[in-house]
């Protein structure tokens, strides 16, 4: 399940001004006053983005500031039932029909609808997560119909719709998102929903003709040009990524968010100078952010620069506990990268400590295991290697996986006996596609074993229906110029 930020709350400059006054406290510790419902457009803001940490440090606030409003009621409900407390979900619930009784006897109908809606939204929310899909849309209906307006009925059918789209469910989904625009047809926040939408489904075609519109509708929103530039990104097209983070920047050229995710384009695309040279820019503005510079690690370490990288990552390291108190730095990754740059300049028995370390602290020993048998490989201490790949494949929960990544360790070294026949258990455990570089590599491993029958099959399929990675796999034999369906031609030729 994720969170998705929706509706684009940060658009306001309302909010904006919330927002600053809030962090500006949190730097401080300086105590600021704000208006029930400004907390409770904060606390709208981190329940949809996740954030249970500010949304707990907002509630609290609230309830300090205001304990009488029910403004607030709904975000708590939220926060209870994320951390799994049903009994205190229902005692917020009994609350906010007590708030709904007041306000009816003060006659105050339009807030006294949205409490009850709010209500009917937990209930609904609640069946989501006991995996009752059937009462979660009987609630979720009663919480639309229970309100009168069209801009806010408009608001429940989109608030439906990304609870749908964060538990996963499509066809809900799409049905609340066309409810909203049906109901307000240039619905901005719908419309931005609808393209997290095709985005998750990799229909890149739509979600593209609606960032389109919402760009021609305010063309000067950062936020648009940055969730085009993600979807870009996400879909691997990285050049039309780093044009949209381009408009971005010439919007506002502070924005730190877009400066860094146009880095991680560049770095996909393997210009790592562009990418340090972004990245460094970047930490000038934000020196804190260990992900940023883990990624300038990794430009680092593939740009040739190990010894820079080594420091930079011992640095991360030390800073982070190991990356355990750094929810931004992926652990796993961390001790990868520390453990393949220690590799790279040679330095083979600090990357061993470091899987040692990886090991002790809990991390998958399967993957750990591979990477000390490569180290052995290298060492031309095959037996040695070969007892930890073992070691690896006991350990695993995804046997398969874990034999793809042994067989890159050996192709990488040149053992290719060994990884043709790991090689050949994965192409027959597997359905075609899944691991999609498994026919080149074992057409190539066939190559060099002289076994040149099983090569020219295993070719002809690699570059029928994996041409990219027969290209990579294959580039020190097959020409710049040469597409891979020709240089299967040529093979076949002089094979047959």
């Amino acid at each position: 399940m994720k969170e998705s930020d929706f509706l684009s709350v940060e658009n306001d400059p309302e909010f904006n001004r919330i927002l600053s006054i809030y962090q500006e406290m949190q730097r401080t510790g300086k105590a600021a006053y704000l208006e029930d419902y400004e907390l409770a457009d904060l606390a709208d803001y981190y329940d949809e983005n996740g954030d249970d940490e500010n949304l707990k440090q907002v509630i609290d606030l609230f309830e300090s500031m205001h304990p009488d409003s029910y403004e607030i009621a709904y975000a708590r409900g939220r926060f209870l039932l994320r951390q799994g407390k049903w009994k205190e979900v229902h005692a917020n619930i009994e609350k906010m029909k007590e708030f709904a009784h007041y306000l009816h006897t003060e006659g105050n109908t339009d807030y006294q609808n949205g409490i009850i809606s709010d209500i009917y939204m937990l209930k609904g929310e609640m069946a989501l997560m006991h995996n009752n899909p059937e009462e979660a849309d009987r609630f979720f209906r009663q919480a639309f119909d229970v309100v009168l307006p069209e801009d806010d009925k408009s608001y429940v059918a989109i608030h439906v719709a990304s609870l749908y789209l964060q538990y996963e469910i499509e066809e809900k989904t799409i049905k609340w998102i066309e409810r909203s625009i049906k109901l307000i047809p240039d619905n901005q926040p719908a419309l931005e929903m609808l393209s997290y939408y095709y985005n998750d489904r990799k229909d890149i075609k739509k979600a593209e003709k609606i960032l389109e519109k919402l760009v021609d509708e305010d063309p000067y929103s950062t936020h648009y040009w940055k969730l085009a530039g993600d979807i870009y990104l996400n879909n691997e097209q990285f050049e039309k990524a780093i044009d949209a983070y381009d408009f971005a920047l010439a919007i506002d050229t502070d924005d730190s968010e877009a400066l860094k995710k146009k880095a991680v384009a560049f770095i996909h695309l393997e210009n790592y100078e562009k990418g340090i040279q972004l990245l460094d820019k970047y930490l000038k503005k934000i020196p804190n952010d260990f992900n940023a510079l883990l990624l300038s690690a990794i430009c680092l370490s593939s740009s040739g620069q190990v010894s820079a990288a080594i420091e930079l990552l011992e640095h991360i390291m030390e800073e982070t506990n190991f990356g355990k108190d750094d929810p931004t730095v992926n652990q796993l990754d961390l001790f990868h990268l520390i453990v393949r740059t220690y590799r790279l300049n040679k330095e083979l028995d600090k990357a061993i400590k470091w899987i040692n370390k990886a090991i002790k602290l809990g991390m998958d020993k399967s993957i750990f295991h591979i990477m000390k048998g490569g180290i052995y490989i290298e060492k031309k201490m095959e037996k040695k290697a070969f007892q930890y790949f073992k070691k690896a494949i006991a350990e695993a929960k995804d046997q398969i996986a874990i034999l793809y990544l042994i067989s890159n360790e050996l192709f990488f070294y040149g053992c290719y006996e060994p990884c043709q026949s790991i090689l050949l258990q994965v192409y027959e455990a597997t359905e075609k596609g899944e691991f999609p570089s498994v026919p080149s590599m074992l057409a190539y491993c066939y190559l060099r074993l002289e076994k040149y029958d099983e090569y020219l099959r295993f070719l002809k399929e690699a570059c029928q229906e994996t041409p990219y990675d027969t290209k990579i796999v294959f580039s020190d034999l097959i020409p710049e110029e040469m597409s891979p369906k020709e240089f299967y031609e040529s093979e076949r030729e002089r094979f047959s």
